[in-house]
């Protein structure tokens, strides 16, 4: 490689040269950070939402299944939409054709389903103002409960299972879950 020291086509940074060098450093750096990143963006952990319990023991006079009913619905809308914001989970359908009991049925049939993790739940009502919510997260290839999450709702109104629904879905995005121990 010659250097020319005259005319326009003067080149200062031959290859060799501390210059040359330092550029091809600079280029390689730039293209590990990238590949970096890339492999740090994971892909989202498939999620799906089971239908929450309701038990209804506070012996209450007037017959409120219907409002329950639409609130377990508009829990499980809530749930969904919460959990699909951001980049952390991608809420997948999942049909369950397993007994509610049947545990070991329901994660089986999300692990053939290519679902990495699943939310159960149940809601008591033991009167109207003693509320409470209990959620898990299942990973479905081991079956363990990698989340637990018991949650006071105040009071029996749609804001308040929202309520719970929002905390509930800010912890389990905030939650370290250590897949696969």
């Amino acid at each position: 490689w010659s250097v020319s020291t005259t005319g326009s086509k003067r080149d200062r940074n031959p290859p060799g040269s501390a210059s040359w060098l330092t550029g091809v450093l600079f280029a390689l750096v730039g293209l590990l950070m990238l590949f970096v990143a890339q492999s740090s963006a994971s892909e989202p952990i498939t999620i799906a939402v089971l239908p929450f319990g309701f038990l209804d023991t506070s012996s209450e006079p007037r017959d409120q299944r219907a409002e329950h009913e639409a609130r377990l619905e508009l829990l499980s809308q809530e749930l969904h939409q919460l959990l699909a914001e951001g980049d952390r989970f991608e809420v997948v359908p999942f049909k369950n054709d397993c007994l509610p009991e049947d545990s070991d049925c329901i994660i089986e049939n999300a692990r053939k389903a290519d679902i990495d993790l699943l939310l159960a739940g149940a809601i008591h009502k033991g009167s109207s103002m003693l509320i409470a919510m209990w959620a898990g997260a299942f990973e479905t290839k081991s079956g363990e409960r990698l989340f637990f999450r018991e949650l006071s709702l105040r009071g029996d109104t749609d804001e308040a299972w929202l309520r719970g629904a929002r905390s509930l879905v800010e912890d389990l995005k905030e939650a370290p879950l250590a897949f696969g121990q």
